[in-house]
């Protein structure tokens, strides 16, 4: 969908606590993410917001933790993402700023201004926020993907493409050029799963990728999901190789024989020069990693 908008010449402006609507919004001929779409935001939340809003807007961070009942942990993914990119502050600035607010300025889990004391745990987040780097464009949009489903700037796999390149990995413009039954390799973000029923009950499994070009189909089949069948669920972000199977002009498709995660969107940010790691995790059998 982003591609699709930046192709039609149509900006996606990220998410604003001050211009944000319930949904995707109209603004001057772009579209601004809607509230709603971001991960953790509950309807209570999401009234607070609109409410105190219609009231005016909001003049800074503490503004805002006064005015709405949005939790703490929600406050902090809304930083991340530039939601509050309106008072000119920096990320570490303003978690600085979140950290140091007095006790029952931001609301708890319930989303409940209850007064309390700085604790171990407060001293230790300030302690953390004094190596708090400046963020970099590919963490900015690694983190929308991960909180909004939408990277309104540049794809994260634009900065991973040299890497990718180096590994033999192809964008998904590429495979037009390359014929039916050649080996190939792709890697993106999981957009999609699916697990039909099948006649023979063998297992077949289809995953749609994105990268910063398009949508790549793959089929995972039996033998395949045999050995690698963990690897589809370790990681939103896979690389997969395999066969390129073509029916006409475009309609393509990559039939899996290998798959390996490539890290999780937690890894994401942690990265600096090289931002993309293989990280092969698959969970345990009680759901931990």
């Amino acid at each position: 969908v982003a591609e699709d908008a930046r192709r039609l010449g149509i900006r996606l402006l990220p998410v604003c606590v001050n211009h944000s609507e319930d949904r995707f919004s109209v603004e001057g001929g772009d579209i601004r993410i809607g509230l709603r779409l971001f991960r953790g935001m509950s309807e209570a939340a999401l009234a607070s917001i609109l409410e105190a809003r219609g009231q005016g807007r909001f003049a800074s961070l503490a503004d805002f933790c006064r005015r709405t009942s949005v939790p703490r942990p929600v406050v902090e993914d809304l930083i991340m993402v530039g939601a509050f990119d309106f008072t000119g502050q920096s990320v570490p600035e303003l978690m600085w700023t979140l950290a140091s607010l007095p006790g029952g300025s931001v609301a708890d889990r319930n989303g409940n201004h209850s007064p309390r004391e700085l604790d171990f745990a407060d001293i230790e987040q300030v302690q953390k926020l004094s190596g708090l780097q400046p963020q970099s464009a590919h963490t900015r949009a690694a983190l929308e993907l991960k909180l909004t489903g939408v990277a309104t700037g540049p794809h994260p796999f634009t900065y991973w493409r040299p890497r990718l390149q180096r590994m033999g990995v192809l964008c998904s413009s590429q495979l037009y050029t390359r014929r039916d039954g050649n080996r190939v390799k792709v890697a993106g973000i999981v957009v999609a799963r699916a697990r039909p029923p099948t006649r023979s009950g063998r297992t077949a499994i289809f995953i749609s990728l994105e990268d910063e070009k398009g949508l790549v189909d793959t089929a995972v089949f039996e033998n395949t999901y045999q050995r690698d069948g963990r690897a589809i669920y370790a990681s939103p972000i896979l690389m997969i190789e395999g066969r390129l199977s073509r029916q006409g002009k475009l309609d393509i498709s990559v039939i899996a024989d290998k798959i390996t995660p490539l890290g999780g969107w937690d890894d994401l940010p942690q990265a600096r020069e090289d931002p993309l790691q293989v990280d092969v995790v698959f969970p345990s059998k009680n759901g931990g990693r």
